[in-house]
């Protein structure tokens, strides 16, 4: 290590930061409502919550930023005055800097590496370290070995290159801010990671890896099939419970009609029509024991059933022994999907009821996993990232387009954040009728409080949803349905976006078609989607190669889709 004499640096609270009593939001260029509450440079916790814009995959939890869990109060100061100086690369203290970024950092970046950064600075107070200056390469080499194989918990873990680099692209950032820092600094002779990149390693190619075709063809093949077959039922379905729900509201809490009881009761024996059950117990009823024989009733649905809200105890009294007798002859079923009708399997073998009966909570879980289906066709076929398929709103779908005699286009609405000003930029993808009809369903599923420009999407399309996506596919309910079952393996959005830029590619022409249909900058880009080491030259047209025959299945269904 240089040994260079130290720069004096000013003792804590002599010198002003460049940033004190600056508003945050305003030295970042971001907009508030008038008469929002606005976080100053002092604040410990920097709150982006208003900020008119902010893209809506954003976490809640990364629109603030909390510098209280810092335990050294200068270098608290020095947190700030770093992710400040990210936030607004143009200010006057932050321009000269030799190897300050020059791009506006977006929020939910900073966020992940404030975390670390506060990790990376309370270790150092753990072990000792009282200055900045103090700190060695012995230390960033052992904190990023730490974080590499250690969970935030402690909890050891496998080793995690991912991890290791933001920590270290975090530790070597405070020497690149260095000279801006007023409380405490690195000796300026440390150089974190000597011989290694100070930013993400670049270069064309792309290491996402695409779907594999065993894996992409049913994981399509299911999505396409719930969108197409089961959400016109489903849809169905809610309505009618929506219906039942606002005719129970309205029903009278008068006493209840006796006879009218005991007749509703005999017509369920009389069809032999099972009773709703009670899928609540201690909630619905707790003047009813658990082991009684009526406790997994739903009582509700059959006092709707008589025209009333509610049994009150003294009439259950009353009709007890015909209501148990009833019980015991059809005994007791989920109230939703009963009756259900006959669909064409996936698989074509034949035809098979489209739902099981089902409890409020599946009828919920089906929901969500028809609506993971829509979104997952939505992003395989058009190829749009997480933060533009968040941007999505109801109402997305452009009125098709007359390209011809019996040909449509059809088009999606959205918004470019990536490369663009905070809140993007509005845009549309052209995709086939199966993205368009996936976008329907979406806004359907909604239901019909659902209103133009609301969010499309209320929860980001991540690892949770494909998995439960993928339980529910290769579980009783999909097998039933005939689908194939989708291999265990990691799936993402960049996966499936990947995925279609290798397919468009692969035409003779394809590389300018997936720059235009992925929204990418620069075609040069999009050849690392490609894959360069696998594109050749025909005249003067790049393509990939015929190697990737893996993606043969799905050029097949491109084509037909087409």
């Amino acid at each position: 290590m240089n040994t260079t004499p130290l720069t004096e640096v000013p003792p804590s609270g002599t010198a002003p930061s460049p940033f004190a009593g600056a508003d945050i939001c305003g030295l970042a260029g971001f907009v508030l409502p008038i008469g929002a509450a606005r976080s100053v440079f002092e604040d410990d916790v920097w709150v982006f919550t208003q900020v008119i814009g902010i893209p809506a995959y954003v976490a809640k939890c990364a629109r603030r930023l909390d510098f209280s869990g810092t335990i050294n109060e200068r270098w608290k100061t020095v947190a700030k005055e770093y992710i400040a100086a990210q936030m607004a690369p143009g200010h006057e203290a932050v321009r000269t800097l030799p190897y300050a970024n020059r791009t506006v950092r977006v929020v939910n970046s900073l966020y992940g590496e404030l975390l670390e950064l506060v990790r990376w600075l309370n270790w150092l107070a753990a072990q000792g370290v009282g200055e900045l200056s103090e700190v060695t390469e012995h230390h960033c080499k052992s904190f990023a070995q730490y974080r590499a194989t250690h969970r935030p918990n402690g909890k050891k873990t496998h080793d995690r290159p991912s991890v290791r680099r933001a920590v270290e692209l975090t530790i070597t950032g405070l020497a690149s801010y260095s000279e801006l820092f007023t409380t405490d600094r690195y000796h300026p002779g440390l150089r974190p990671f000597p011989g290694q990149a100070t930013s993400k390693p670049n270069g064309n190619a792309n290491k996402t890896p695409p779907v594999a075709d065993p894996t992409f063809q049913p994981l399509l093949g299911a999505a396409l099939y719930l969108v197409q077959t089961l959400a016109p039922p489903l849809l169905r379905e809610l309505d009618a419970k929506r219906r039942y729900v606002a005719h129970r509201a309205a029903l009278p809490a008068a006493r209840m009609d006796l006879d009218e009881l005991e007749a509703v009761i005999r017509r369920h024996v009389e069809d032999q029509r099972p009773f709703d059950r009670n899928v609540n117990w201690a909630k619905a009823r707790k003047w009813i024991s658990k082991d009684d024989p009526l406790g997994k009733v739903n009582l509700y649905a059959l006092a709707a059933e008589a025209g009333r809200r509610d049994i009150s105890p003294s009439t259950l009294l009353l009709v007890r022994d015909v209501l148990e007798e009833a019980v015991e002859a059809v005994g007791i079923e989920e109230p939703f999907c009963r009756g259900a009708s006959m669909v064409e399997r996936a698989d074509g073998q034949g035809e098979v009821p489209w739902s099981g009966p089902l409890s409020e909570r599946g009828l919920r879980a089906l929901t969500g996993v028809v609506k993971t289906a829509s979104h997952v066709v939505i992003v395989a076929l058009s190829g749009m990232r997480q933060s533009e398929l968040r941007e999505m709103n109801v109402g997305c779908r452009v009125p098709p387009i007359e390209a011809g005699p019996g040909l449509k286009r059809y088009k999606l609405a959205s918004r470019v954040i990536k490369g663009k000003p905070l809140g993007g930029v509005p845009d549309e993808w052209v995709v086939i009728w199966e993205a368009y009809q996936a976008a329907e369903v979406a806004e359907q599923l909604l239901g019909p409080d659902a209103e133009i420009g609301d969010p499309l999407l209320t929860s980001p399309l991540d690892s949770d949803r494909f998995t439960l996506f993928r339980q529910w596919v290769n579980g009783p309910a999909g097998q039933a349905l005939g689908l194939d079952p989708i291999p265990e393996g990691q799936l993402t959005t960049r996966m499936l976006r990947r995925t279609l830029a290798l397919e468009i590619a692969y035409r003779p022409g394809g590389l300018l078609a997936a720059k235009v249909q992925l929204k990418h900058l620069s075609v040069v880009t999009t050849e690392g989607y490609a894959d360069p080491r696998e594109l050749h030259q025909t005249g003067e047209k790049p393509q990939v190669a015929s190697s990737l025959g893996r993606l043969h299945g799905l050029r097949g269904y491109y084509e037909l889709a087409a």
